[in-house]
């Protein structure tokens, strides 16, 4: 009897060894897959501190490219979350700023450390250089200077080997509470990058008879507009012979364009808002939400305070980057605002250089 129990214990013990082999072969991450690690550890409650991720696919590359800017967010969303590993991992869950950091890492492993032709803007110092190779601001030098730099943009190379990322500190609390005069009290969440998901699916289905009506007067005063700054940069344009809009109709689509901002803003708004008075907020439907983000205490200052107050809080990719002046030609530090469609492009306009070729 008693050999018969260590058999069966024997048993037991070499079940479960093979159980945790095959949960280990199922858990394990397969060749193709990257290690992403991110700055903030997790401690922002978004992202995860780690994860695995793979490259584009060509399919991927072709969706991205060929998309619409307001579609964007959607897109990406969807095919970054197609390139994660873990299934319980989604990049609508990642803050806006980790979203950059992912993108810029997975870029310096499966491309390059370095990223070219970005947009470089001038900054007061750089105009006083340009002042000074051309015997001041009111030389006909200096403006023809000027208006050849604002035609043709200066680009500049990112070495991602020097860009700095920003850690939040352990005890970071990822949550805002708000106090007002009156004794009310509001409770706001990270914005994630899944918000203006939400926020382009609601302004669509809601706004889209009138997007439909404005479209092409949006599409006339939008040429015109670039127009005219390239006139001003001294672009040779017929201004006379531009398309133009009947100020009636002018004064109908701005103001279109400020109530569908105003809405979308509100929508943000509510997709933050965690708890008003002690209700929980968190769980409830958009239409839910709206009921507590309608309050008069959540005012535009209030908000915005919310918003300033989390851009305040250093995270992440630090927007200061040392670089080579494209107008000077000397090293310095240039505060280079990043912007996810942009990175996105580089994607798509860059080959890889941590892979080899040759014919055999």
């Amino acid at each position: 009897m008693k050999d018969r129990d260590e058999e069966n214990k024997i048993e037991d013990i070499e079940m479960l060894r093979k159980v945790q082999k095959e949960n280990e072969e199922i858990n394990e991450v397969p060749g193709g897959y990257y290690t992403i690690q991110l700055s903030e550890k997790g401690r922002l409650g978004c992202a995860p501190a780690q994860f695995h991720m793979k490259n584009f696919t060509t399919e991927g590359m072709i969706d991205l490219s060929m998309v619409q800017p307001e579609e964007l967010p959607i897109k990406l969303a969807d095919c970054l979350d197609d390139l994660i590993w873990e299934k319980d991992v989604s990049i609508k869950d990642f803050n806006e700023k980790e979203v950059i950091e992912t993108l810029l890492k997975l870029y310096k492993i499966c491309y390059s450390d370095k990223i070219e032709g970005l947009d470089y803007t001038p900054t007061e110092a750089d105009w006083d250089y340009v002042a000074d190779q051309n015997g001041g601001r009111e030389t006909d030098d200096y403006k023809r200077a000027e208006r050849n730099l604002k035609a043709k943009p200066l680009k500049f190379c990112l070495d991602l080997n020097k860009v700095k990322f920003n850690e939040l500190p352990e005890d970071f609390h990822p949550t805002i509470r708000v106090r007002k005069a009156n004794g009310n009290t509001y409770k706001f969440g990270v914005p994630r990058y899944g918000d203006a998901i939400v926020v382009a699916n609601y302004t669509k289905k809601k706004w889209e008879s009138q997007d439909r009506q404005y479209e092409a007067i949006g599409k006339i005063l939008k040429f015109r507009d670039d127009s005219e700054k390239r006139w001003r940069n001294g672009e040779d344009i017929n201004l006379r012979s531009l398309p133009d809009v009947p100020q009636k109709d002018k004064d109908a689509y701005y103001e279109y364009s400020r109530l569908k901002t105003k809405d979308m803003m509100r929508c943000y708004k509510a997709l933050q808002l965690l708890e008003v008075n002690g209700v929980d907020t968190s769980h409830m439907s958009l239409d839910e939400k709206f009921k507590y983000a309608d309050d008069p205490e959540l005012d535009h200052s209030t908000y915005q305070g919310v918003l300033d107050f989390f851009q305040n809080q250093k995270f992440g990719v630090d927007n200061d980057v040392e670089i080579t002046n494209p107008l000077t030609g000397q090293p310095g530090t240039y505060n280079y605002p990043f912007r996810v469609d942009v990175i996105v492009s580089a994607f798509y306009s860059s080959t890889s250089n941590t892979t080899t070729y040759e014919f055999e």
